[in-house]
């Protein structure tokens, strides 16, 4: 029986992860990477929020991601939206390609709020949003927007940023 587990373990430490689980680690992974102003919070125990529009599997590894951790000593909910009129209360707002047709429409929604608007859709960062998950050479690397953090009033750590694959100035 032992024997088993010790082989199931290591077949499933060979498997590779799919890149929706990567992108659901990288959301969970940014929330300790931005500094948000203090009203960005109803008190200091208030959780940090991330609401994934579309992107059913990332959500669902998101959800398994966060689940009893907290990120910057605060428990992480994740949440399920499907339109821009439902993302408060949230901190973090990812969507899924398949939501990005009206980027305008999600970007001016967050526009007067500190929230970090996520992406996995092609040119994310150039139409608005503050970070963009993107595929280069078979890896999920990230690109950043100054000029998306400072108009949410958020501030990026520069560990997060000597990372990113490109950075867009303010």
């Amino acid at each position: 029986m032992a024997l088993l587990a010790a082989a199931s373990t290591a077949a499933h430490a060979q498997t590779s992860p799919s890149v929706d689980e990567v992108k659901a680690a990288y959301l969970h992974k940014f929330a300790g990477y931005i500094d948000w102003p203090p009203a960005a919070f109803a008190d200091p125990q208030a959780p940090i929020v991330i609401a994934v529009a579309g992107a059913d599997r990332i959500y669902q590894e998101l959800s398994r991601i966060a689940r009893g951790r907290t990120v910057q000593a605060r428990p992480v909910v994740v949440r399920r939206i499907t339109r821009p009129d439902q993302i408060d209360p949230s901190h973090v707002l990812f969507v899924g390609r398949e939501l990005w047709t009206d980027p305008a429409g999600w970007v001016e929604r967050v526009k007067a709020h500190p929230i970090a608007l996520v992406t996995d859709a092609p040119r994310g960062t150039q139409t608005g949003a503050l970070l963009t998950l993107v595929e280069v050479e078979d890896r999920v690397r990230f690109e950043a927007s100054l000029a998306a953090a400072e108009r949410a009033g958020l501030k990026l750590s520069a560990r997060l940023l000597a990372v990113a694959d490109k950075v867009a100035p303010p």
